[in-house]
C-alpha cells in the first residue's frame, strides 16, 4: 500500500495504472474509472461522504479492467448527513457508461461493518433497471478475495453478467448466501475452493431461472427456500427475495431490505473534481 493521500481518484481513458494511493475523504465513491486497460492496484480506501450519488469504494466499467490488492474499510465518512446509502465495495452497472467485459477482481479485502454488498454488478440489458443495451458483461475472475460485507441477502450479486468464475474467497460476511445469480446471470463457475463462513446460510443462491444456464458449481438452492443446496429455483424468477438494485427509482428486485441503489444521479457524472493521481496513455483520459 501507498502512502500518498488524495481525496478521491476518478480516470477515464486507456491503458491506466492506478496504484499505491491512499484514498480518504472522496464522494460518493473512493475510485471512479472508465475506459480500457484500467487497473486498480494496492490502494487504501476509507471514509467516503455521500453528497448527491452513494457510497462505494471502487466503481468501474469498461473492458480490461483489475482491481487487485486492494484494502477498503471504515467506508461511511459522514452518517450524520442523513440519507440511506449503499454502501458497497465495488460496483459497476451499464447506463451512461460502458459494459465490462474482462475483468479481474483478486486479491482485495472488502472488510466494514458498514458495507452491504462487497460486488453489486448489472449488465447492459438489465432494462428494467434503466440499462443501455450496449455491450455484453462477461469474462471476469473472482479469485482470492476476502469478503466481509454485511447485506440481508447476499454478499456478491451478479445480474446479466456472463461467465464469471470465482476462486478461493473467503466469504466472512452475514447475509442469506454469499453469491446471488439472478437474472440473465449465465455461465457462472463457482469452485469448491471457496469458503463460506458461518454467517452464510448457502455459498450460492440461484435466484432466476435463467442463471441456471451453463451453471458449473456446489448445489444452489433459492433465498427464500431453507435449503441450503437444494437446487431449487422455484420454478422461475425468483427476485422476490433477491437483493437488486434501483438506481435511486425505489425498485430493488426484492425485499430484503432494499439492499441495493446507485443512487440518485446520472452515474456517469461523478469526477470527485481531483487530479489524475495515475497514468495513462491516452491524453485527456483522467479527468481527475
Amino acid at each position: 500500500m501507498g502512502s500518498a493521500t488524495v481525496p478521491g481518484v476518478t480516470a477515464r481513458g486507456s491503458n491506466i495504472v492506478l496504484e499505491g494511493f491512499v484514498s480518504k475523504g472522496a464522494n460518493d465513491n473512493g475510485f471512479y474509472v472508465s475506459g480500457k486497460n484500467i487497473t486498480i492496484r494496492d490502494n487504501d480506501i476509507s471514509q467516503v461522504s455521500i453528497t448527491t450519488d452513494d457510497v462505494d469504494a471502487i466503481r468501474f466499467f469498461g473492458d480490461g479492467i483489475t482491481i487487485a490488492h486492494n484494502d477498503a474499510h471504515d467506508i461511511w465518512a459522514n452518517p450524520g448527513a442523513g440519507g440511506a446509502p449503499h454502501t458497497d465495495c465495488i460496483q459497476t452497472y451499464a447506463h451512461s457508461e460502458p459494459a465490462s467485459s474482462n475483468v479481474r477482481i483478486e486479491g482485495n479485502k472488502c472488510a466494514s461493518p458498514q458495507f452491504h454488498q462487497c460486488l453489486m454488478a448489472e449488465g447492459p440489458n438489465d432494462f428494467e433497471d434503466g440499462s443501455s443495451g450496449i455491450g455484453r458483461s462477461a469474462n471476469w475472475m473472482i479469485a482470492n478475495n476476502y469478503f466481509d460485507c454485511h447485506a440481508e441477502a447476499q454478499t456478491i450479486a451478479l445480474q446479466d453478467v456472463h461467465d464469471v468464475t470465482f476462486s478461493k474467497n473467503d466469504f466472512a460476511g452475514t447475509g442469506a448466501k454469499a453469491i446471488a445469480l439472478q437474472k440473465d446471470a449465465t455461465g457462472a463457475t463457482v469452485e469448491p475452493d471457496n469458503t463460506k463462513g458461518p454467517g452464510y446460510r448457502e455459498l450460492v443462491g440461484i435466484d432466476d431461472a435463467s442463471a441456471r444456464q451453463g451453471y458449473r458449481g456446489p448445489d444452489a438452492g433459492s433465498d427464500n427456500s431453507g435449503s441450503g443446496g437444494g437446487g431449487s429455483d422455484n420454478g422461475g424468477s425468483d427476485n422476490s427475495s433477491a437483493d437488486g438494485s434501483d438506481h435511486g427509482g425505489g425498485s430493488d428486485h426484492g425485499s430484503d431490505g432494499g439492499d441495493s441503489d446507485h443512487g440518485s444521479s446520472d452515474h456517469g457524472s461523478s469526477d470527485h473534481g481531483d487530479s489524475d493521481h495515475g497514468s495513462s496513455d491516452d491524453d485527456g483520459g483522467s479527468d481527475n
